[in-house]
């Protein structure tokens, strides 16, 4: 029977914990308890999980003797509407035979990883709809937009258009704290939609990329546009022997202002500037 805290639970506490119990997978055998703290904008809940005989992982001896307890915060949003905080109290054994502790299993994921697998979950079921945005889960949830697209990143895996007959090669900058700053996009020309992305322009990922694509759809590609980046020159004359590569008009234009401008720079400063200064006369 799984036992709530000492003081008189509300029927709305009786439904926030069964709501903790579904949203974390769990079964009321797995509980030892829940403790229900309410404060003022707060309600905060402490789960601690049933006690019992764990395998010692450094000399697998059983047993079930308890060292200590550490309290760990869960980020994980039950309620959208009600601010509540759930808290683990984390049970860590010690083995009698060889005198080393550990922590109890148990389903929210270990230390380091920082959002657990409910949230997780939630997560991955919220961003199915099309007009869901990273920025709208991560506020339901309240965890970040980074951590949104960290989880999408890790658990998607969108599968790649075939290529079209007009390609627009490009890269745009990612995130200053990501691995590699500029991802590499692949789209469209006729119908404008993104047909893939990688996470980095460098030479060796799109040749890595392209590599793995079949020759019979390579060959069927006509047009290659892109800026004025050799690597993606190089590339293409490799992976597409068949197409023609264009530059698109707004970097030809922009190669040309810029040679322009250097050039006349590189005039103007041939010749010396005396500069003239005219005194004014002083009327007495």
């Amino acid at each position: 029977m799984l036992k709530y805290s000492c003081r008189k639970i509300l029927f709305k506490e009786v439904t926030f914990i069964n709501s903790i119990i579904n949203n974390l997978n769990l079964e009321d055998k797995d509980i030892e308890s829940i403790e229900s703290i309410s404060t003022t904008n707060n309600e905060d809940f402490y789960i601690t999980l049933k006690r019992k005989n764990h395998i010692c992982p450094n000399c697998g001896c059983l047993t079930d003797s308890i060292k200590d307890y550490k309290i760990r915060k869960l980020n994980i949003k039950i309620f959208i509407k009600f601010h509540t905080t759930v808290y683990y109290r984390t049970r860590r054994y010690i083995c009698k035979a060889c005198g080393n502790s550990f922590v109890e299993n148990n389903p929210f994921g270990n230390k380091k990883q920082r959002i657990p697998n409910a949230t997780i979950l939630m997560a991955l079921e919220k961003l199915k709809p099309y007009t869901s945005t990273f920025a709208s889960v991560a506020k339901e949830l309240d965890i970040s937009a980074t951590s949104v697209m960290e989880i999408f990143d890790k658990h998607v895996q969108i599968e790649r258009k075939k290529l079209t007959s007009i390609m627009c090669w490009d890269e745009f900058y990612f995130n200053r704290h990501s691995k590699y700053k500029y991802a590499f996009i692949i789209m469209d020309f006729q119908k404008k939609y993104i047909i893939d992305i990688l996470e980095s322009r460098r030479t060796i990922m799109l040749d890595e990329y392209f590599y793995s694509i079949p020759d019979d759809e390579r060959n069927q590609v006509n047009y290659i546009i892109t800026d004025l980046y050799d690597n993606y020159r190089t590339i293409a004359h490799i992976y597409f022997p068949k197409a023609f590569v264009c530059c698109d008009p707004f970097h030809v234009t922009k190669l040309v202002n810029d040679n322009l401008n250097s050039l006349r720079k590189r005039i103007m400063n041939k010749y010396i500037i005396v500069s003239i200064i005219i005194l004014p006369i002083s009327v007495i």
